[in-house]
């Protein structure tokens, strides 16, 4: 595909990513679902608005004696995320479907920011930990309660190490993640054990104990603001722009600022510090101007099939009759191409011969170790007009076992003994792997022979 050099921003997949659109107010618990498309992935989350008259389920006076305002907009949800409750000890999760499927490859930075629950009911039992993360997965995850107590999936992004205590400002959750491809969900949770938790209690005679997080504004972003493919029709030069949040610029170039100016073919790339993690995305210029044939007339093996590539983004048309960019051939001929792109029509063209790849191997029939002479190791010899790789000679006595093996037959000849002991004259099979190859291409041969002692 041909991209423009200047790039639209990065969306945010996450749907409703501050809990801010509801389906009515919430006048209670549990009602994740007012919030669509989120929806509980284990226990019961919760939701909270400045449109509730509820003090459970109000903003700012969220779950009663709590004061919290949302960090932006009118809204956010709740979860538990450590309760060692005895009948009850499950950790809540909720999930929504992202606005597309995450793309193989794609860098993409992750956050969302939480704030411990400030002034629980039951003081005594308040406790503060560090877990809670944001997995990304292709199909929907759900606590499966009493055999789990947490969801056992590893997390896109999560806070480790220092406990989240502040219960007066929004702390920021976040990292990058480079896509395996196809993730669709977004779930929130703590996906760690009790065990795997830190936590910090405030009476740690009193149980249970449990630690409750507010959250608000979930970010899924896409760091891709280079075209994988852009071309240099002429000599002016083209313009990259990779600005994204607040991040800071680290070009192969050497420049720093988020825009930068290419007039040459190359390999570019950069990278977006977020201070946590970086991210990176890579562009291949091509110079119309200076581009060669896109493939030297070439030899193949006869039966083996050769990959021609266009050279060139753009509308194709082969002289098979294809419009792909890489067909596949087998037979001799001419092969031509036309290519179409914003830059104008690109013409290529190359010749396909075939031949048959083998080798001429020569290994004696009969040798007489120990006589001295051309004819006192087993020597294996190659012919070949393609390269070859010798892989495998062995050597079996008639009842099948193995006497001689070397990867190097050609350097290493079989003497006629076993373990440094002379073996009686007779007949052996020998067999001899070997890889031969043109262009690219190889093929295994394998082929097998009797050869005599005779002394």
């Amino acid at each position: 595909m041909i991209f423009s050099a200047n790039t639209l921003a990065g969306q945010n997949l996450i749907p409703n990513p501050g809990f801010d659109f509801l389906l009515q107010c919430p006048n209670d618990e549990s009602q994740i679902g007012y919030a669509a498309p989120w929806e509980s992935a284990g226990w019961t989350p919760d939701v909270y608005n400045t449109c509730s008259n509820d003090d459970i389920a109000n903003v700012p006076y969220s779950r009663w004696p709590n004061y919290q305002l949302a960090r932006s907009g009118n809204g956010y949800t709740g979860i538990y995320v450590y309760n060692n409750h005895p009948t009850q000890g499950a950790n809540e999760y909720l999930y929504a479907p992202l606005l597309q499927p995450l793309q193989k490859g794609t860098s993409y930075f992750v956050q969302f920011y939480v704030v411990p629950e400030a002034n629980p009911l039951n003081t005594c039992c308040w406790v503060y930990t560090n877990a809670i993360g944001l997995a990304l997965t292709q199909e929907k995850i759900f606590l499966n309660y009493p055999s789990q107590l947490e969801i056992p999936v590893k997390p896109a992004i999560e806070n480790r190490g220092a406990l989240i205590k502040d219960t007066v400002n929004w702390t920021e959750v976040s990292g990058c993640y480079t896509a395996k491809g196809g993730e669709i969900y977004a779930t929130i949770g703590n996906f760690r054990s009790d065990a795997e938790t830190m936590t910090e209690v405030a009476n740690p005679n009193i149980l249970p104990h449990s630690n409750y997080f507010f959250i608000e504004d979930v970010l899924v972003m896409p760091f891709d603001p280079l075209p994988d493919t852009l071309l240099l029709c002429d000599e002016t030069p083209r313009q990259f722009d990779a600005t994204f949040l607040d991040a800071t610029y680290h070009w192969s170039t050497g420049d720093t600022s988020p825009v930068v100016q290419i007039d040459r073919q190359d390999v570019f790339s950069v990278a977006a510090d977020m201070g946590n993690c970086f991210l990176r995305d890579t562009v291949v210029v091509i110079d119309t101007r200076t581009l060669d044939e896109f493939s030297s007339d070439t030899l193949i093996c006869f039966g083996k099939e050769l990959n021609l590539s266009a050279p060139l983004p753009g509308v194709y048309q082969w002289s098979t009759g294809s419009a792909e960019q890489v067909i596949a051939v087998q037979f001799d001929g001419t092969y031509m191409l036309s290519v179409t792109n914003e830059c104008g029509e690109f013409v290529f063209e190359t010749n396909i011969r075939t031949e048959k790849c083998d080798c001429n191997v020569f290994v004696p029939n009969i040798f007489s170790p120990e006589q001295g002479g051309v004819n006192s190791a087993a020597t294996i010899g190659f012919g070949c007009d393609f390269p070859y790789r010798p892989i495998r000679f062995q050597v079996f006595d008639r009842w099948g076992s193995l006497v001689f093996s070397t990867a190097d037959p050609e350097n290493s000849p079989w003497d006629g003994t076993y373990e440094g002991k002379v073996l009686l004259n007779g007949v052996y099979v020998w067999t001899l792997v070997y890889e031969i190859g043109k262009d690219s291409e190889s093929e295994v041969v394998s082929k097998t022979g009797n050869l005599t002692i005779i002394r």
